[in-house]
């Protein structure tokens, strides 16, 4: 992964997916070219999970509500997509 700062904003960028912070707000852009249908659904289910439980500072209980899911469906989606998720210290 590559992280870039500039003014203030983050922006960072893993594979055909970046993920731009401004303010409170992140905003995902993902390269769908040759992808399937499934694939792109699965990268954007896992981007919507980690900016829950980075906005939740890992507290997946919280994250499951900010998502609208229910705690146990959002703990089969992180198995299901093999997530790790590890709040870094600040």
């Amino acid at each position: 992964m590559t992280d870039l700062v500039a003014d203030g904003e983050r922006l960072e960028m893993n594979g055909d997916v970046m993920r731009f912070q401004r303010d409170d707000q992140t905003y995902v852009i993902l390269n769908v070219t040759g992808r399937t249908l499934p694939t792109v659904v699965k990268t954007v289910e896992a981007q919507v999970i980690c900016t829950a439980l980075e906005n939740s500072g890992g507290n997946r209980k919280a994250a499951a509500e900010a998502i609208g899911l229910t705690y146990s469906t959002f703990r089969e989606r992180l198995g299901r997509l093999s997530l790790k998720f590890q709040v870094s210290a600040a």
